[in-house]
């Protein structure tokens, strides 16, 4: 127990010890994403795993990402606030009752440059995003971020995203799909081992809910625009699904896609008209819980928890 209470003391200090700096807007991305609810976020390239820690009430961050190298950190929005403090010899703490990340004695600032920073020694990273003038934590983007394996203390750049094939086979996916806990039926893909849907299909069975967005087209710049938190409009034809639903061939969208005005980078596929999306991709923008049982053969959306990367 005393332990335990030296622990709560610790992170007291270093919650009330929060300071702030304002780095330049930065440009979206498209990895792990931590959003605020003041509209921006914060993108994580590389991370393999995430670890839930229990006693959410004595650390700003409830999970914490591992690495098996170099992190790419980048903040989007407006007027950014940040701190990231670097700890390489900190642990997380647990047993039977409690789990938590214990920060070393050992410990240095780490400055944001321009749009990014690449967090490359091994060690834990802790730290927290705000957006404008109202700093606090539960507006905030914060994360605790552990990286193992030696990049040799290196800033490297983001890695390359994979390339996508241009023209591919896709099937009608199996899954039963859950929202919010109630059977709907879509008409989604599975292309290259990917659940596909419509934008619209999403955007409809979430409008009403806290995770609720606007979907809207601008034809002269081949553009998909997305505006979260905002009640969706229906233009007809949502949740529709074809009597003969048979696999289909699909083509790589050539669509620019922008959230709250910040271009996104989301692959999507153009099957009969219609753009199809891989429902995590669309999931970690937008903030909704996607869950999936193997056993049932369910994929589950869940409008009242944020996305969180398996």
């Amino acid at each position: 127990m005393k332990k335990l209470l030296s622990l709560m003391v610790v992170f007291s200090l270093l919650i009330g010890g929060i300071s702030f700096t304002a780095p330049p807007k930065a440009s979206a991305a498209s990895d792990l994403v931590i959003k605020t609810k003041q509209g921006g976020y914060v993108t994580l390239s590389n991370i393999v795993n995430v670890v839930k820690i229990h006693s959410v009430k004595l650390i700003p961050s409830e999970y914490v990402y591992i690495s098996d190298g170099a992190v790419t950190l980048k903040i989007v929005g407006d007027d950014p606030q940040s701190i990231i403090n670097y700890y390489p010899n900190g642990e997380i703490y647990s047993d039977e009752l409690i789990q938590m990340f214990v920060p070393s004695r050992e410990k240095k600032s780490i400055d944001v440059t321009g749009n990014e920073v690449v967090l490359s020694k091994p060690g834990f990273y802790e730290g927290v995003v705000n957006f404008g003038s109202d700093v606090t934590i539960s507006t905030a983007a914060p994360f605790i971020i552990q990286v193992v394996g030696d990049s040799g203390g290196k800033a490297e750049p983001a890695s390359t995203p994979k390339k996508e094939p241009v023209n591919v086979s896709a099937k009608p996916t199996a899954s039963k799909v859950l929202v919010n806990g109630k059977e709907v039926s879509f008409q989604a893909y599975n292309i290259n081992g990917n659940n596909c849907f419509k934008l619209r299909d999403i955007a409809m069975v979430l409008n009403g809910t806290e995770k609720s967005f606007e979907v809207g087209w601008d034809g002269e710049k081949n553009a998909i625009t997305l505006e979260s938190g905002k009640p969706y409009e229906e233009v007809g034809g949502e949740l529709t699904v074809a009597e003969k639903f048979n696999s289909e061939k699909a083509t790589l969208s050539t669509s620019i896609i922008y959230l709250d005005g910040k271009e996104v980078k989301l692959t999507a596929y153009l099957i009969n008209g219609n753009n199809y999306f891989k429902l995590r991709d669309v999931a970690a923008v937008i903030d909704f819980g996607v869950t999936w049982d193997s056993k049932t053969n369910t994929i589950g959306i869940d409008s009242s928890t944020g996305y969180v990367m398996e």
